[in-house]
């Protein structure tokens, strides 16, 4: 019985300093850096949207952007991707972006009173 609590007690306090090791290291917890590496300054590491937000006119910077898409438009429908959208201000709000639809002219489709709606 001793034997075995001794046993039992190695393997928990070696799997506890395995633990701590682990925690302690710069890459933090399954490979992902740890948030305060994300949010400094000195990092390479930028936002998602970091293109939009400092827009330049360099062919390799606008291969990325919003309106390079996915999105598929036909006649009687539209698969429409996360890339179709462009972030800008919106009108009185401070300090926010909102996403606008990037999408061809459609022509008018339905239109609704506070009758109900019809289409077109």
């Amino acid at each position: 019985m001793r034997r075995f609590s001794f046993l039992s007690l190695f393997f928990l306090l070696r799997l506890l300093l395995l633990w701590i090791i682990s925690a302690s290291g710069e890459e933090g917890f399954c490979g992902f850096p740890p948030s305060s590496l994300l949010e400094g300054s000195g990092t390479s590491t930028k936002p998602l949207y970091w293109k939009v937000t400092n827009p330049t006119l360099s062919p390799s910077h606008l291969q990325d952007l919003p309106g390079f898409t996915r999105s598929v438009y036909r006649r009687d429908h539209a698969v429409i991707t996360p890339e179709s959208h462009v972030f800008g201000p919106l009108p009185d709000w401070d300090n926010t972006l909102g996403a606008y639809l990037v999408s061809p002219a459609w022509a008018l489709t339905s239109q609704c009173t506070w009758r109900g709606c019809r289409g077109f």
